[in-house]
């Protein structure tokens, strides 16, 4: 067994505040946004072939919204939306309780077929939309330091960086760095 590090990564953490949030209209007819419905779960493979569909239903389970986007009647896109509990930052070793008023938006992918048409702005963009009429006021996303075309997606939102999470990956887990 390898003790060694496998890697070590960081993640950058965004937070929108929705005062600063300003609507956008990027969307074009050819492009859906909605929820998805938890007995759609299964399309979630038109995006990502690797998705696990029990987890994704765990997900449903636990509380937490889909948001997909569609092109050409196939789903393109989808984002996790998590507004209670305590959530877990992929990769980081952190949780972070989910405060009043505050969500997360995570789990986000984008269909390779689907990639440089700013679908995935398009997704959290109008998740703040939502959110901030139904009174929520702050956002949190985060994107691997490395992964530069979310990064854009993101700032392109209005997300602001609050803060580099680093972390050093094991084979069966990850510690969080200062």
């Amino acid at each position: 067994m390898n003790l060694f590090a496998k890697r070590f990564q960081t993640t950058v953490l965004y937070r929108c505040d929705f005062t600063s949030h300003l609507a956008t209209s990027d969307g074009t007819r050819e492009i859906v946004i909605r929820k998805l419905d938890p007995g759609e779960v299964g399309k979630l493979a038109e995006v990502n072939e690797d998705v696990l569909v029990p987890l994704e239903i765990s997900k449903f389970e636990a509380g937490l919204q889909c948001y997909v986007a569609e092109l050409n009647n196939r789903l393109a896109h989808y984002s996790w939306v998590q507004e209670s509990g305590k959530h877990i930052l992929d990769g980081t070793g952190r949780t972070r309780l989910v405060r009043d008023g505050h969500l997360w938006v995570h789990a986000c992918f984008t269909a390779v077929r689907a990639r440089g048409r700013r679908i995935y702005p398009m997704v959290p963009s109008q998740i703040l939309d939502e959110y901030s009429a139904r009174g929520f006021t702050t956002a949190w996303i985060y994107a691997l330091e490395s992964n530069a075309a979310s990064r854009k997606g993101i700032c392109h939102v209005g997300f602001k960086i609050d803060s580099r999470l680093r972390s050093v990956l094991f084979r069966e887990f990850t510690i969080p760095l200062p």
